[in-house]
């Protein structure tokens, strides 16, 4: 389980992850900040997922253009099987999301029970690729009229998470979650004051070039121009016509 595609960001090894063997090597590896820690399998994530405690908790498993996305279905598919009751314990707080069309096939194929989030800068990529097919997105108005979650990502400034929470998002993913269950709380508590708008509401917004449309398109098309570069053409995957519906256990009995 790890965010880059190589290691030396945030660890003290080196090189693509995709081309070192785990035992002798990657198991070794540690965060270059403290405490430091290993990388973490997936089987790790998912003991802590099943432990009693947090059962409210839901993964975000952010499937990276570089994986294969039949191979890594099919890993994920074996690791949940060690667990009893996977398809009712586990299955609805995993949820995959998904950066390029490919995945959406083998996802469906071999994953039917776990959400399926899309994940894109591109708001006409999202209509045309995603939106038939998964059960959340990163646009709004048009999402609920539709009955589909929005969700934001990464947010790590205080006013931009309580921005969110005026939007009425389904989640925000966060490189600072204590910041952001701090905000909830203090929203759980008095909605009405937490959210009330400053100055700072009104003036960051124009403050930051990425709030800006040519910002936007320009961030877009560079992530499709990577996505496309890993992993082929958005335009060459076929999508059959499909349930967007979240597979459940008793469809297996029907």
């Amino acid at each position: 389980m790890f965010h880059d595609p190589e290691l030396s960001r945030t660890t003290n090894g080196t090189g693509r992850i995709d081309s070192q063997p785990w035992q002798g090597m990657l198991e070794h590896v540690r965060t270059t900040k403290e405490p430091h820690q290993p990388i973490p399998v997936f089987s790790d994530v998912l003991d802590i997922l099943m432990d009693p405690r947090n059962v409210n908790v839901k993964l975000n498993l952010d499937c990276k253009i570089e994986n294969d996305p039949v191979r890594l279905f099919d890993l994920v598919h074996a690791a949940l099987k060690e667990y009893e009751d996977w398809q009712t314990r586990l299955a609805h707080r995993i949820i995959l999301g998904l950066w390029h069309p490919k995945f959406i096939v083998p996802a469906l194929d071999i994953l039917p029970f776990l959400p399926r989030y899309a994940i894109s800068m591109s708001i006409p990529e999202i209509r045309k690729y995603f939106f038939n097919t998964c059960q959340g997105f990163s646009i709004r108005q048009e999402c609920r009229e539709n009955g589909k979650n929005v969700c934001v990502w990464t947010v790590n400034g205080r006013e931009e998470m309580r921005e969110c929470a005026r939007w009425g998002v389904k989640s925000v993913i966060s490189d600072k979650p204590a910041v952001w269950m701090e905000i909830k709380s203090e929203i759980e508590k008095n909605r009405k004051r937490a959210l009330r708008p400053t100055v700072q509401t009104y003036v960051l917004p124009f403050l930051s070039y990425k709030n800006y449309w040519f910002d936007v398109e320009r961030a877009a098309r560079e992530e499709t121009e990577y996505l496309e570069r890993e992993g082929g053409k958005f335009e060459n995957v076929v999508l059959p016509e499909v349930s967007m519906r979240v597979a459940k256990p008793a469809d297996l009995l029907a």
